[in-house]
């Protein structure tokens, strides 16, 4: 066992430690104070409170919970979080149709333009065609190297547009030797 490993299980088993207790407390404000308590233990984008609610070939849809640790002192969401968030569905997608052998993303830009305050949750979306998904994964067979922006759309529960995340990343490919 690795000081790594200790890390990993030592975050694991504090965590289900400060789970059982908040179950086991009736008071919500003790149960706020616990629950951002784990927040501190969980690897960062589990403590936003990311869900992937849609992940496919062609489309990925990421839920951002409207929740303390997201928003500014005004309320509103931090474009931090909602152009991270972004980026990871991006990330997920692209690793849901990574092409066999070593396959690495990697993002050279990220624009984010707000076009309206989100009203309560938003969810992150972006669909990938077949003509363009096709595309790159041709020329990363052929050039080992591809370019793509991706544009996710941010929607607020009212399923409104409230911003949109271009990003521009370069597609890798090292190919691996077949061992028989």
């Amino acid at each position: 066992m690795t000081l790594r490993d200790f890390h990993q299980d030592f975050n694991k088993i504090a965590e289900q430690i400060v789970g059982q207790i908040a179950e086991q407390i009736g008071s919500p404000h003790a149960k706020k104070i616990l629950n951002s308590a784990l927040d501190l233990i969980r690897p960062h984008f589990i403590s936003l409170g990311l869900r992937v609610t849609r992940l496919g070939s062609h489309e990925v849809e990421v839920l951002i919970p409207k929740k303390m640790r997201n928003l500014d002192e005004r309320g509103d969401f931090l474009p931090g979080i909602l152009m991270s968030s972004s980026t990871e569905a991006y990330r997920l997608l692209w690793a849901r149709n990574a092409p066999p052998g070593e396959f690495q993303l990697i993002i050279e830009s990220v624009q984010y333009q707000a076009l309206k305050n989100p009203k309560g949750d938003v969810r992150v979306r972006m669909q990938l065609s077949d003509l363009a998904r096709e595309a790159r994964l041709a020329e990363l067979s052929k050039n080992k190297s591809s370019e793509h922006e991706g544009v996710l759309r941010l929607h607020d529960e009212e399923d409104q547009i409230c911003a949109e995340v271009l990003v521009k990343s370069r597609l890798l490919l090292k190919e691996m030797l077949e061992w028989k």
